[in-house]
Parts: C-alpha cells; structure tokens; sequence
C-alpha cells in the first residue's frame, strides 16, 4: 500500500510538470507570432495566420477592377485590396480622356502605364491605373433627382460627370435607382440640393423653342425622372432661343448628342439637346427668337425631336410652369 502510495505521488508530479511546459511553450510561441496548435485563435494545421482586430468588424477585401459593390443610399464606395493595381475595362463610349479623369490620374501617366502611344482604346480592353485612388464611388439616383443637381452637389461640371457615365442613357431619362460614377474629383456630397417650386420672377419670361406636341412631359413616370420636355419637331425645324443669354456650352454631349446651354441673366440656365446641327458657339450672346440650332435626333434618341430644359438653381424645372400656353399646340 505503501509502495502504491508512493507511485501515485510520482506520477502526479510528472503530470503537473507535463501541464507547466505545455503552458510555458504555448504562451512563447503566442508571443513569438507562432500559435501553439489547440490554443484558441490558432490556424488549423496547414491555414493561414489569423488576424484579429479588436472592435473593429472584419471585411472583404474588393476586387482591383474600379469598380464598386452598390449599397442603398445616396453614395457607396467599396474599398479595393490595400497594395494592388487598379484596373479598369474600357467600356463603349468610353475615351483615355474620360477614364484618367474618373480616377484622377492623368493621361501621359496612363498611357505609359499601359504601353499605349496614342489614345486609341477599344471595348474590353483591362487599362492599369497607376496611383489611382482604390476607391470609385457611385450615386444612387433617387426620385426627382438630376444630373444638374448630382453635378452641383458633389462639385463637379455636368460634362465631366457625363464623361464618366457612357453608359447612362438618356441623361435626361434617369432611372430611379440607377448608379452614377462619381468622378475622382467630386467632393462628400453632404448638402442636398433644395427642392426649388415655381418662382413669380421667372414667369412671363421664357418663351417656345420650338412649337410642336409634346411627346414627353416633365416628371418621374415608369421609374424614370423625365428632366425636361419632349418637343415632337420635325427634322431640321429650327430651335430658338427661349430667352435673352450667353451660350455657355455648343457640342455634343454624351447621351444629349448635339447640344445648346443657354446661361441667362439671373442665374438660370436652358437646354436645348438632340439637335443635328448647332449654328451658336460658347460665348456669344442670343436674343430672344434667335435661331441656335435645328432639330435632330443626335445622342440617345428615337426620331426626330427637341429636349428641353430650364435649369433653376442646378434644378430642371416643368417647363410647362414656364411657357407661354397659347402658343402650345
């Protein structure tokens, strides 16, 4: 018994001995960085290291594509892997141009990277962006919303925010819901736009461009915000200036094809877009009844007709409010 007694000691102290080595050795190799297979938060034989990070919720690193994962809300940017190459794919409509202004990198820079020596680019091919931000963010358009508006509110021009959206459609049809590229430049967008109503100065002002039914009116219809109206012209009917201004724009505008901006005295602005032929140029001055442009079918359209607008405060407003109804037909 006595005998048995002494074995059983001897046998507790090798075990205990056993339990403070596992522990010592577990508790430096935690320390060294190498965590002892069992220990909690180790990596299952032939894993990875894993991170933890206290407080702070894990994520999913993103694609490098330049593009973005899409949330609800006004704007969503998802992150790209820390330390990789942005690319992008050309898409249609696209110019070296446009795209080293989307990501705020300029074109020397872009074509160097990507061995180009001129800027001919084509549909599908995967551009390197070199130090470009990892980040593209996108605008969630919402109802009534417009590209004036979305342009005015992260602090860019209508042109380049166009620019960076070839494929947005009719930028005068924009669908509720729809994702707009934010250009690299465009500031926290924090400040919405007021809603502008019908303002007395304005009215008694403007005039018809164009005399002609009105194929499309003003407003959100069928998930769309229609910005302006649709004047069913015949091809080549000349387009007058609805008020006294400055031409600040005479082009052609992605989705807009031949386009007039017209910047009157008090700020606001008209639109006269889908045009085949411009007869101003920027910087002169219009009268009132001037022919500017002749209706076309230019940029997203399905025949012949005028879009137009009056912008208010970086607001397009129903024209309709506007205009003479006498000379509507």
């Amino acid at each position: 018994m006595e005998l048995l007694s002494v074995r059983s000691y001897a046998a507790g102290l090798l075990l205990a001995g056993a339990v403070m080595f596992t522990g010592s050795l577990s508790y430096h190799l935690a320390v060294a960085g190498r965590p002892a297979a069992g220990v909690a938060g180790a990596p299952a034989p032939g894993g990875g290291a894993k991170t933890e990070t206290l407080g702070v919720a894990p994520t999913t690193e993103a694609p490098a594509t330049g593009n973005t994962v899409s949330s609800p809300g006004p704007a969503a940017t998802t992150p790209a892997a820390s330390g990789t190459a942005v690319t992008h794919t050309v898409k249609r409509g696209e110019t070296l141009f446009a795209i080293s202004r989307l990501y705020g990198v300029d074109v020397a820079s872009l074509r160097q990277a990507n061995g180009l020596t001129g800027d001919q680019i084509k549909v599908g091919q995967a551009l390197t962006i070199p130090g470009a931000q990892a980040t593209v963010r996108r605008h969630t358009v919402q109802q009534g919303e417009s590209l004036w508006e979305l342009a005015s509110r992260y602090g860019v021009t209508l042109e380049l925010l166009l620019d960076s959206n070839p494929d947005l459609g009719d930028p005068g049809h924009l669908q509720i819901g729809q994702q707009v590229i934010l250009p690299a430049s465009a500031t926290a967008g924090d400040v919405v736009a007021a809603t502008i109503g019908p303002s007395p100065a304005l009215d008694g002002v403007f005039a018809w461009p164009v005399i002609a039914p009105i194929s499309s009116p003003y407003g959100p219809r069928e998930g769309r915000n229609h910005n302006g109206l649709d004047l069913a012209a015949n091809m080549g009917e000349p387009i007058k200036a609805a008020r006294d201004g400055e031409v600040i724009l005479s082009g052609t505008v992605p989705g807009y094809g031949e386009t007039v901006i017209l910047q009157h005295s008090d700020g606001s602005k008209t639109l006269y877009g889908h045009a085949s032929r411009l007869l101003v140029k920027a910087g002169e001055r219009v009268r009132q009844g001037e022919v500017i442009a002749e209706v076309g079918s230019t940029g997203r359209s399905t025949g012949p007709h005028l879009h137009f607008e009056i912008i208010v405060n970086s607001k397009p407003l129903d024209p309709l409010l506007y205009l003479p109804k006498s000379a509507q037909r």
